[in-house]
């Protein structure tokens, strides 16, 4: 099941890339602040983290918009 995931990794990134691109460019101007894709995808991975072990919304995923929100947890 690992060799798979990991074959298919690439391709799933692959697809983020509009949705991280647009929601990174929305960080940028909403903050001020010059957000890479990595820096998003970092702050959404921390926003899941909080989320799920400490059960906490309002910090990491604070940052997104709901609608983001929906889109980038799709």
């Amino acid at each position: 099941m690992q060799d798979f995931r990991k074959k298919l990794e690439p391709g799933v990134d692959k697809l983020k890339e509009p949705v991280l691109d647009e929601i990174t460019s929305s960080l940028a101007r909403r903050y001020g602040l010059n957000f890479t894709r990595k820096d998003t995808s970092s702050l959404w991975f921390l926003c899941k983290q909080e989320a799920s072990l400490l059960d906490i919304t309002d910090q990491a995923c604070g940052l997104f918009s709901l609608s983001e929100v929906w889109r980038f947890g799709l």
